[in-house]
């Protein structure tokens, strides 16, 4: 055996007594390293469908009242009939050749005013004259209406007395009973006592009851006054007798 020979068995004598094992193989065996998972545990996360402060989330939306959900149905009907018109409209100012609803109703106008003064035999223009001193007229009478009506009203606040509230209930009461001031040939101050006749009666009443006793108080008083001075008079005289008290009490 050469020296080369030698020392390669003593390399291979210390390599088993030096006491190590061999390391084991790596599981694979293409000698690659295995990677890291590096993806999330998918369903496992305590936190997955949590909202950040850990409270349960509702993918359920809120529940509408049976109100809420009549107001909306009903929004969304006017909504769609809303539409509908606007497409009705646009039509007919389509066919009459106008822009806009404006145009379109001056056109319609026109149309009307034609169809009048042809059947009156006038002119267009007549006819817008005579239109516009009726209104002037009709402005005019609703006016002189209204100052009418309310010197009416004034004239039945100053006769009762009335303040604001009482004056606002009788004009709502006119109101509500449909009564027109101006046409119901009864005056308005029997109006105002038809509509009020029970609280007129405890007014006067309670005034009745006022007069009364001031009245009772004045003669009390009076009475009063008269037997104070008979009372002022008599403690002067000093009572003696039986029959000094006798006329005393008699003074009294």
């Amino acid at each position: 055996m050469d020296g080369n020979e030698m020392n390669q068995l003593d390399d291979l004598l210390n390599g088993a007594d030096s006491g190590t094992d061999p390391e084991p193989p790596a599981d694979n065996e293409g000698g690659d390293d295995p990677k890291p998972n590096t993806e999330p545990n998918q369903g496992t996360d305590p936190n997955q469908g949590t909202d950040p402060n850990n409270k349960e989330t509702d993918p359920t939306p809120p529940q509408l009242s049976e109100d809420e959900k009549r107001r909306n149905e009903a929004f969304a009907r006017l909504r769609a009939e809303n539409s509908q018109h606007k497409k009705l409209l646009d039509r007919v100012a389509q066919k009459y050749g106008a822009e806009g609803i404006d145009q379109l109703q001056e056109k319609l106008d026109q149309e009307a005013l034609d169809a009048e003064a042809k059947e009156l035999k006038m002119s267009p223009e007549a006819i817008k004259r005579m239109k516009a001193l009726e209104e002037q007229n009709r402005q005019i009478t609703e006016r002189s209406r209204q100052q009418q009506i309310i010197s009416k009203i004034d004239q039945v606040q100053k006769t009762f007395d009335l303040d604001q509230n009482q004056l606002k209930g009788f004009v709502e009461k006119l109101r509500d009973n449909r009564i027109d001031i101006l046409n119901t040939g009864v005056p308005i101050d029997t109006l105002y006592r038809a509509f009020n006749y029970d609280d007129m009666v405890k007014t006067e009443i309670e005034k009745a009851k006022e007069k009364w006793i001031e009245q009772t108080n004045k003669a009390n008083n009076s009475s009063g006054t008269m037997r104070n001075k008979g009372k002022g008079n008599s403690s002067n005289h000093k009572v003696n007798t039986m029959k000094e008290l006798d006329d005393l009490l008699k003074n009294i």
